[in-house]
């Protein structure tokens, strides 16, 4: 009987998700908004957190405040970060809202026998005690709202500074700034021309490559159009990742550029203030913003749900454009843009540093991989402390040799981060079957957090630097990679172009504009 029940319920609950989803989808917001709160409660916590556009709050772990306060300073200290946080004010407030969430779980309980007795009373026909009753429900009704809207104030009370402690640190990861990175290991050769090697921007001019002009003129600084055969190398190098990744046993994703900047705080990003990197939307488009990788919204897909351990780990494969403001510098050339393509690395993994430093150093090997079979020379550096962002527990950048760069040998092309729980508790992330664990996810207090790991695929533009200056040969030409040729039609060899050529079937003629 018991068995029957449960299985009803999880039916029912995934039917009314797909009926909510199918509303939402026509455009019937509200509609699905009313239908949402007559349904069981775990579709109403859903809704309540994705569906009307309310802020994502955050879960974060206050215990550390009270079980090891000194512990925090030394987060900030050693990513070179200024502390302006009150830890005495968030505990004391995090205080109030406990206290508060227990009177909402209480009403809540009081509301649920209340219906519970009205259906005995229902069945009996004793009206009077119905109507009785209704009364009550309806007191304890506007109780529960009352509550639940305070605790949410008490929420916003402290999550603001509270969002803003980093992630602990690994042992493994040295203190100080750049000049503190260990190499761990060098792929390919280092190549050897026997002419001097032009820099990417004069092969590009040769080529006809990148179209400076039409990007100032229709966007501003720091864009560029890739035209001719920069725009068929950028595909080809799309294409060859994310196959290879897909064969590696990634799930592939299209995401889209816009996320909500709740979730991006969320993930453990800034969005306000002078040094974001972030562009917004307008007020009026409910806190919208572009992605600047699609770690942000990999996460946003697997966030509010519990993953089963014989499922993990579970790895995802992103390719979308990324849009950075590039704050205190002038974005100039390939190297730092604010908007380029990249090919992202996301995987879930069980709470276990031996599973998420392992799934480290697999995103590691793949990269080296990748880049090593397009005929490039690098090396993979443990990154120091000061190199860290707020979420990353530990960090490796894996760096190529640039041919003809004047202030650089080697330049970061691709890392990876372990941000072990830090991302998956803020975004609920958890071990546990998925409708018993969604459904209890703030009764559990011994709940297990998965771990996260994200990192490059393929960051198009500096590795398009990369093999534009390595593969040049001495008459200007430039070899493609064997892995990509079948990408580019079987070219082998890209030729200096004195304008800008391409391949059509049908009427190539120019067309006017209108």
């Amino acid at each position: 009987s018991l068995g029957c029940s449960l299985i009803s319920k999880v039916f029912r609950y995934f039917k009314i998700l797909n009926i909510l989803q199918a509303i939402t989808m026509s455009g019937n917001v509200l509609l699905a908004s009313r239908l949402m709160q007559l349904t069981v409660s775990p579709c109403r916590s859903i809704w309540r957190r994705f569906g009307d556009g309310t802020k994502w709050r955050p879960g974060l772990d206050i215990e550390i405040l009270r079980n090891n306060p000194a512990e925090i300073p030394a987060r900030f200290k050693d990513r070179n970060m200024k502390m302006d946080v009150d830890l005495d004010a968030i505990v004391a407030a995090h205080d109030k809202r406990i206290s508060l969430d227990k009177e909402y779980e209480e009403a809540k309980e009081a509301l649920g026998a209340a219906k519970h007795s009205i259906f005995h009373a229902m069945a009996a026909g004793d009206m009077e005690l119905v109507d009785s009753l209704k009364k009550n429900i309806g007191l304890l009704v506007k109780k529960e709202e009352e509550l639940e809207e305070r605790v949410g104030e008490a929420y916003d009370e402290y999550l603001p500074e509270a969002a803003r402690i980093p992630n602990s640190i690994s042992k493994n990861t040295p203190i100080g700034d750049y000049s503190a990175a260990t190499v761990i290991k060098t792929f390919g050769e280092k190549p050897a021309h026997d002419f001097k090697p032009l820099g990417y921007k004069k092969l590009g001019m040769k080529h006809r490559m990148f179209d400076v002009m039409s990007g100032f003129t229709t966007t501003g600084p720091g864009t560029i159009f890739l035209r001719g055969q920069a725009a068929m190398l950028e595909m080809a190098l799309v294409n060859y990742v994310f196959q290879l990744l897909v064969a590696k046993g990634f799930e592939p994703v299209l995401p889209p550029d816009l996320v909500r900047s709740d979730l991006i705080v969320a993930s453990g990003f800034e969005t306000r203030g002078e040094s974001t990197p972030v562009y917004h939307l307008n007020e009026n488009d409910a806190g919208l913003s572009l992605s600047g990788t699609s770690e942000l919204q990999l996460a946003g897909m697997c966030s509010g749900s519990a993953r089963s351990p014989s499922a993990l780990p579970q790895r995802y494969a992103a390719t979308s454009h990324c849009f950075r403001r590039e704050t205190g510098s002038i974005a100039t050339g390939l190297f730092r843009m604010h908007q380029f393509t990249k090919v992202e690395m996301f995987a879930v993994t069980e709470g276990s540093l031996e599973a998420s430093d392992g799934m480290l150093m697999e995103f590691a090997d793949i990269q080296m991989e990748i880049l090593e079979s397009l005929g490039l020379h690098g090396r993979l550096l443990q990154m120091p402390s000061y190199e860290l962002g707020k979420s990353a527990y530990r960090k490796l950048d894996v760096e190529v040799w640039m041919a003809n760069d004047e202030k650089y040998d080697y330049r970061e092309v691709c890392s990876a981060s372990n941000c072990i729980d830090f991302q998956a508790r803020r975004l609920e992330i958890y071990l546990g079957r998925y409708f018993v664990a969604r459904h209890h996810v703030r009764h559990q207090k011994n709940r297990q957090y998965c771990h996260t790991v994200n990192g490059t695929g393929v960051a198009v533009p500096r590795v398009l630097i990369a093999l534009l200056e390595t593969h040049q040969q001495k008459n200007g030409s430039i070899r493609i990679p064997e892995c990509l040729q079948p990408f580019m039609g079987g070219c082998k060899l890209l030729e200096p172009q004195e304008k800008i050529k391409f391949s059509f079937h049908g009427d190539t003629s120019p067309r006017p504009l209108h």
